[in-house]
């Protein structure tokens, strides 16, 4: 099974894509898609969405994982976080995959849990 993972921004979005293969879990690509602040808001976020829609269709996720909204202090960031995550849930469900949001919290405690048994296993391979 192939996940896409986003942690939508509107400056700078990263993405990865992952294979599981219980117990392995592959690593086969990852970036960023970066926009320029000065760029007016609907261009940077078609921008976005182009982006993705080319990820999807060169690697042809099984499901598509993005972080949810956290909000912050600056509401101005975080509506501008929310156009992004409109913009991309749209490009999503024409592709009608599977699609999860998590808490950024659980992602990064689970990828801690993650590195830490791996750290561990090679330990005791040593």
């Amino acid at each position: 099974m192939k996940i896409l993972g986003i942690d939508p921004a509107l400056s700078s979005l990263g993405w990865g894509i992952i294979k599981l293969n219980h117990p392995k879990i592959n690593y086969i690509a990852s970036g960023l898609v970066k926009t320029h602040p000065t760029e007016l808001m609907y261009k940077r976020l078609s921008y976005i969405a182009n982006a993705v829609q080319n990820i999807i269709e060169l690697h042809d996720p099984d499901l598509i994982a993005m972080e949810e909204t956290f909000i912050n202090m600056n509401a101005s960031s975080s509506l501008k976080l929310g156009y992004v995550r409109g913009a991309l849930m749209s490009l999503i469900g024409r592709f009608d995959k599977p699609y999860f949001e998590y808490k950024p919290n659980l992602i990064i405690e689970n990828l801690r849990l993650f590195d830490k048994k791996v750290r561990n296993r090679n330990n005791l391979c040593i």
